[in-house]
């Protein structure tokens, strides 16, 4: 079992991984998210942001497989932007 000192960081959600990749990296769809962050379901992970007043868009794109799947791009940070209370 991992214990953590007060000083230290608890591993971070995946709704805020999954924050941090659309600021930082762009546009993320679920392929990319089960590979870069081993997030299952993506949608929920936006659903929790969008509940918490980020602008999200969604654009459906079609994969070199032909798969169509959702991209999501940040549109709109909240101002002082810090996620607080995220459930993975």
């Amino acid at each position: 079992m991992t214990t953590f000192t007060s000083s230290e960081r608890l591993p971070r959600t995946q709704t805020e991984q999954v924050l941090e990749h659309l600021r930082t990296q762009g546009p993320l769809t679920q392929p990319e998210a089960l590979r870069r962050l081993g997030c299952l379901r993506l949608g929920v992970r936006i659903w929790d942001l969008k509940q918490r007043g980020y602008t999200i868009e969604t654009d459906l794109i079609e994969l070199p497989s032909g798969q169509r799947v959702a991209r999501y791009s940040l549109v709109r940070e909240l101002r002082g932007a810090e996620l607080t209370g995220a459930v993975a």
